[in-house]
């Protein structure tokens, strides 16, 4: 009984807490006035700590209220804004994440672990939900005890069914294609109600004019192929959101069939050679992706060489001062860089062999020098040795004289 209590109370001084923050807040009055008026929010406003609320404006209220709103539905609104975990707005960042909330009526919504909104900040904060409806931060990051607030300016919207997203999102060629005599329209209930009310599903819708072209030729068809069909474009048990996609992923689709996902380097994301031209439509029971082809059961072959990606010239070439007009680059052939490598190899090869030659040369060079030197140095020796001897006999006859002259006055 004390633990009864104890939970009861948590739960209200939560709630208590939201309504203080929308009392004490004048562009939250509204927002107030509904919490108040309905005892069941105070239940359905969980959990009492570590949560994000995300707070509309009286102006938000006040236009989503004029759509004559049920009860019940502006409960599951309200508790579609109750996030678990904190959010602050400085982890957001421009990759989406998937947030959990507090919605988790199967009425309303039929996703393990409660109905996600797509949080990010590529310029601003914004909260994506139903059919991309887009709600911009007001201002936020309010701490209060258990969780934080962050006021929005419009009222999130529960994401619809696929056929409602489909139509509400205007794809023409897929809503032509789910009308088709044997995809949808009564022809195979079964399938229909699986698909609509199984828990945790991801759609691959095609939307493109080729697409529709292909359902209208493979008329008539059975069926077992038009049921084979479709349920290789989804998945049940699994919701995949585009944060999801890894290259070389093997999807195991509805028909129990695999197909593959492939990202190419610039981040395209084909599923076999189909590629996701829009991604992460919230539906009520997971998550929708725009493909701009049918995929054929078992073919998991990826995208053509034509489809990766290239330079694509303007349409109306811009004009430079001289008057021309510039050309596209132009892609390299394999040959062509071949030959480019190997002529720089040549090329080094001889700057080398020239490098070297000069380094000989050099040498020879200062070989040759020495021995220059050595052979003058050889020649002024020989010339001071023969100088030597001419003043050793010269010195030697001036010293014979002297004694032939006194020889001769003794004679005398």
């Amino acid at each position: 009984m004390f633990l009864i209590l104890l939970l009861l109370f948590i739960v209200q001084s939560a709630a208590q807490t939201i309504l203080d923050f929308s009392l004490k807040t004048p562009s939250l009055s509204k927002l107030a006035s509904l919490i108040g008026a309905s005892p069941q929010l105070s239940s359905l406003l969980l959990p009492a700590y570590n949560f994000t609320f995300l707070a509309p404006t009286d102006d938000a209220i006040s236009t989503w209220l004029a759509g004559n709103r049920s009860q019940s539905w502006i409960e599951a609104t309200l508790t579609y804004h109750l996030l678990s975990g904190s959010h602050p707005t400085a982890l957001l960042s421009t990759t989406a994440q998937f947030v959990p909330s507090a919605l988790s009526n199967t009425s309303f919504a039929n996703v393990t672990g409660g109905q996600r909104i797509e949080a990010s900040r590529p310029d601003e904060t914004i909260f994506q939900s139903g059919n991309k409806t887009s709600s911009k931060l007001v201002s936020g990051d309010y701490l209060i005890p258990g969780g934080m607030v962050h006021i929005i300016d419009s009222v999130l919207q529960i994401p619809s069914d696929i056929l409602k997203t489909v139509t509400d999102a205007g794809l023409s060629y897929a809503i032509a294609i789910f009308n088709r005599e044997y995809f949808w329209s009564g022809y195979n209930p079964s399938f229909f109600n699986t698909v609509t009310v199984a828990t945790d599903m991801t759609w691959f819708v095609p939307n493109s004019a080729a697409a529709l072209d292909d359902i209208i030729n493979a008329s008539p068809a059975t069926q077992e192929q038009f049921t084979a069909l479709a349920s290789y474009h989804c998945i049940v048990g699994s919701v995949l959101y585009s944060s999801s996609f890894k290259n070389g992923t093997k999807l195991t689709m509805f028909s129990g069939l695999p197909a593959i996902v492939r990202i190419l380097d610039d981040g395209t994301t084909y599923i076999n050679s189909a590629k996701v031209i829009a991604s992460d439509y919230l539906i009520n029971n997971g998550v929708m992706h725009i493909i701009d082809s049918n995929l054929m059961p078992g073919n998991t072959t990826g995208p053509s060489v034509t489809t990766l990606p290239t330079i694509i010239p303007s349409s109306q070439p811009t004009e430079i001062a001289n008057g021309t007009i510039p050309q596209a680059p132009r892609e390299l052939s394999v040959a062509a860089y071949t030959g480019i490598g190997v002529g720089a190899g040549i090329t080094l090869l001889l700057i080398i062999i020239g490098a070297m030659l000069c380094v000989r040369q050099k040498r020879l060079a200062n070989q040759k020098g020495q021995l220059n030197r050595q052979r003058h140095s050889r020649i002024f020796e020989l010339s001071a040795g023969v100088e030597g001897i001419a003043q050793l006999e010269t010195r030697e006859r001036f010293r014979e004289l002297p004694v032939g002259r006194n020889n001769n006055s003794r004679c005398r």
